[in-house]
C-alpha cells in the first residue's frame, strides 16, 4: 500500500474516519507532493467495493459542481452511463458487461524450475516412456507456466485523465491492463494493483487486488473504467474542501511524487507505474510493458521499476 505518500499522521485527527477496509481524513498540512493542499480530502480503500460501500453510506448525493451525477454528454465520449446510480449498479451487479480483454499468449522463462503445468514436445526435460512406446512423436515433457523464483509485480495505476480523453480510449487501456495482469497471474506471478488519484482536490488510493488474493478481472475492469473516475472518483472529490470546478488537474506521476522513492524494497518484487499520458500509443505502451516485464522476471533485465504512459 502506498499510504506512506500521504501518511495517516498528516491527516487531521479531528474528523479522521477509520472503518472496515478504509481510512478517510482531511490533510492537515501539505506533505511535500507537488499537488497536495491543506484541507484536501484523502482516502485509502481496500478494494473497489470498499469505496462503493463508503459512498453509499457517507457520500450518497452529488455535491458542489454535481458532475458525478451529470447526464451523459450528447457526443457520448465522456461518460459511459447516464448517471452515478447506473454506473454503480453495473459495477455491483453486472461488472462482466464492462470486462473485455484478449488473452495474451507468451511464456516467461528463467529460474530453476519451469512450473507446475506439463507440456510435451520432441525435446524437453524428461522422457515419457508411455508416450514413447505408444509411438507419440511428442514424448518428451517439460514443466511450464511457473514462477520458480516467487517473483511478483505491483502495479501502481494513475486513474486520472484530462477531460478531452474519450471514454473509448480509457476502455482500451483498461482492456490491455487486465490482459497483462491476467497473463502474469496465469504464470504464477502474483500481482497487486493500486489505483491512485493525486491532485489538489483529492488524494485517493484504491487497492483493487492484493498479492495474496485470487484474481478477479471484473474488479480491475471496474477500477480502470472511465466512469469509475468520472462518477465514483468525482463523487469523492465533491466532498473535498479544495475541489475546484474542474475537479483537479490530472497530474503525471513524475509531477506528483518521485517514483524511484516508492519502488519495492523486496528483491523479488517489481513495480510498474502506469501513468495517464493518453497521448501515447496504448498498444505500443503495453507491448513495451510486456517486453520489459518478460525480461525482468526472466532475469534478463536488471531493473526494479518500469514506467509506461508517463
Amino acid at each position: 500500500m502506498y499510504s506512506d505518500i500521504v501518511p495517516v499522521a498528516a491527516l487531521a485527527a479531528r474528523g479522521l474516519d477509520v472503518g472496515q477496509n478504509y481510512t478517510v481524513g482531511v490533510l492537515s498540512k501539505p506533505v511535500g507532493l507537488a499537488s497536495t493542499r491543506m484541507g484536501q480530502l484523502c482516502g485509502m480503500f481496500q478494494g473497489v467495493n470498499a469505496l462503493l460501500d463508503y459512498q453509499a453510506a457517507k457520500q450518497p448525493e452529488a455535491r458542489k459542481y454535481m458532475a458525478s451525477n451529470r447526464t451523459r454528454d450528447v457526443s457520448g465520449t465522456f461518460h459511459t452511463f447516464d448517471s452515478y446510480a447506473e454506473a454503480v449498479d453495473v459495477y455491483r451487479h453486472r461488472p462482466h458487461t464492462i470486462t473485455e480483454f484478449a488473452e495474451l499468449d507468451a511464456y516467461i522463462g528463467g529460474g530453476e524450475s519451469g512450473g507446475r503445468e506439463l507440456a510435451y514436445d520432441v525435446q524437453g526435460d524428461f522422457l515419457d516412456v508411455g508416450r514413447y512406446l505408444d509411438g507419440e512423436p511428442e514424448c518428451v515433457g517439460r514443466l511450464v507456466d511457473g514462477n520458480p523464483l516467487a517473483k511478483r509485480v505491483h502495479f501502481v495505476v494513475a486513474l486520472s485523465a484530462v477531460s478531452n480523453v474519450k471514454n473509448t480510449v480509457v476502455m482500451a487501456r483498461s482492456g490491455r491492463l487486465v490482459a497483462l495482469i491476467d497473463w502474469l497471474e496465469a504464470q504464477g506471478v502474483r500481482c497487486q494493483v493500486t489505483g491512485i488519484v493525486s491532485h489538489e482536490s483529492t488524494y485517493l488510493e484504491v487497492i483493487a487486488k492484493h498479492f495474496d488474493e485470487p484474481l478477479q478481472v471484473t474488479d480491475l475492469s471496474v477500477m480502470a473504467h472511465p466512469d469509475f473516475l468520472r462518477r465514483v472518483v468525482f463523487r469523492f472529490c465533491e466532498y473535498s474542501q479544495t475541489c475546484p470546478s474542474g475537479y483537479g488537474r490530472a497530474r503525471a506521476f513524475a509531477k506528483a511524487f518521485r517514483v524511484d522513492q516508492h519502488a519495492s524494497e523486496y528483491t523479488n518484487e517489481y513495480t510498474v507505474f502506469l501513468g495517464n499520458n493518453y497521448g501515447a500509443s496504448i498498444p505500443a505502451s503495453f507491448d513495451y510493458l510486456q517486453a520489459e516485464l518478460t525480461g525482468m522476471l526472466a532475469g534478463e533485465l536488471d531493473r526494479r521499476t518500469v514506467v509506461a504512459m508517463q
